[in-house]
C-alpha cells in the first residue's frame, strides 16, 4: 500500500510505502505526479519504506512504463528504509535513470532526507 502525504514544498511527492504495493497505488500516485506536473517542471520524490513486502506485477510494469516516459521530470529522490538492500537498488537506479538523484538514509535520517530534497 501506498500512502502520499504532504511535506514541506509542493514540489516533492512524499510516499510512505506499507505492505505490498498494488495497480491501484501506482495508478493513484500517477495521477497525483502527473497533477503537479502541471504546475511543476521537475519533481522530487521521498519514499519511506515501512514494511515493503513486495510489488504486484501489474504495479511493477505500470510503474516502469511510467517512470521510462517521466524520468527527466525527477530531480532527486530520497528513499528512508532500514533495509540494506535499498543500498543496492540505488546502485541499480542510479545505471537505469542516472539523471535522477538517489540517496538513501537510514530512518533516523529522514529530516536530512527532506532537507536534501528541498535544496
Amino acid at each position: 500500500m501506498l500512502e502520499i502525504f504532504p511535506l514541506i514544498s509542493d514540489k516533492i511527492i512524499a510516499i510512505e510505502v506499507d505492505g505490498k504495493i498494488e495497480k491501484i497505488d501506482v495508478d493513484r500516485l500517477i495521477k497525483i505526479i502527473d497533477d503537479k506536473l502541471k504546475h511543476h517542471s521537475q519533481l522530487n520524490i521521498f519514499v519511506e519504506m515501512k514494511n515493503f513486502s513486495g510489488i504486484a506485477l501489474d504495479a511493477l510494469i505500470e510503474e516502469l512504463k511510467f517512470a521510462l516516459s517521466h524520468f527527466k521530470k525527477f530531480g532527486k529522490k530520497a528513499i528512508v528504509s532500514d533495509k540494506a538492500w535499498i543500498e543496492k537498488a540505488v546502485v541499480i537506479s542510479d545505471k537505469l535513470f542516472p539523471s535522477i538523484e538517489v540517496q538513501s538514509f537510514a530512518p533516523e535520517e529522514r529530516e536530512k532526507a527532506i532537507e536534501w530534497l528541498a535544496e
